[in-house]
């Protein structure tokens, strides 16, 4: 019940895929009705909801004014990776943020990715919907450096898991930026390059005292800029 299923065809160019008529939501015998479907070759059933993944069907041809009973689809569960995030020493980590690359590659955030959990009391997690095939895992909490994992195969209709993922604390940098009288500057933007992340770019404001704080830096050396209106940047 509650699928949403549309009649779908790729446009003439091949470019772009349309709807061919009104989309229709199964009720609870799974059952649904779509009116309006333009006729043609190439139609194809597509369905979503959010505990399965998005799914179509095989294709199909409708004659002007032909009505098609019996049309089936049958919606993919998708595969799982589930597990605990836990500290260097064993200890589990809640409220991780434990999400899927799935293709977005240029993403290095956990809290970026449309599917993510977060790990509850116990550290454990269960990331569902996954496609079938190599899964990259991006994850985060606060006071740790993000880890990416890779290693990691998802069969349709599967679990993989239980699996550990370790995280190790990240160092932190705090300070404060002031004139050449000593007086706390508010409002200073301060840059660190983190050349342990690939050359990553962290930025903070400095606060009412003046003061700054990055935390989960890597092991490696930082670059500290700060530059404020009104002064050189240094």
């Amino acid at each position: 019940a509650g699928v949403t299923v549309a009649a779908r065809r790729s446009s003439q160019t091949g470019a772009v895929v349309v709807n061919v008529g009104q989309s229709a939501t199964s009720g609870s015998d799974g059952r649904f009705m779509i009116e309006q479907v333009q006729p043609g070759s190439g139609t194809f059933l597509e369905g979503s909801h959010p505990e399965y993944l998005r799914t179509q069907g095989t294709q199909f041809s409708i004659a002007p004014g032909q009505q098609l009973a019996g049309q089936t689809l049958a919606m993919r569960l998708g595969g799982s990776i589930s597990g605990r995030v836990v500290d260097e020493s064993g200890t589990p980590i809640a409220d991780a943020i434990v999400g899927a690359r799935e293709g977005n590659l240029g993403t290095s955030s956990p809290s970026a990715l449309p599917n993510k959990v977060f790990t509850d009391a116990n550290g454990g997690f269960v990331l569902r919907r996954l496609e079938a095939g190599p899964q990259s895992l991006l994850i985060a909490a606060p006071g740790y450096l993000t880890v990416e994992d890779n290693r990691h195969e998802v069969f349709e209709g599967s679990d993989t898991g239980p699996i550990d993922i370790r995280l190790t604390a990240g160092a932190f940098l705090a300070g404060q930026v002031t004139n050449q009288l000593g007086e706390p500057i508010i409002g200073a933007r301060v840059t660190v390059t983190d050349t342990s992340a690939g050359m990553n770019t962290l930025h903070a404001t400095t606060d009412s005292n003046g003061m700054y704080r990055f935390d989960e830096l890597g092991q490696y050396p930082v670059r500290v800029a700060a530059e404020a209106v009104g002064y050189g940047k240094v």
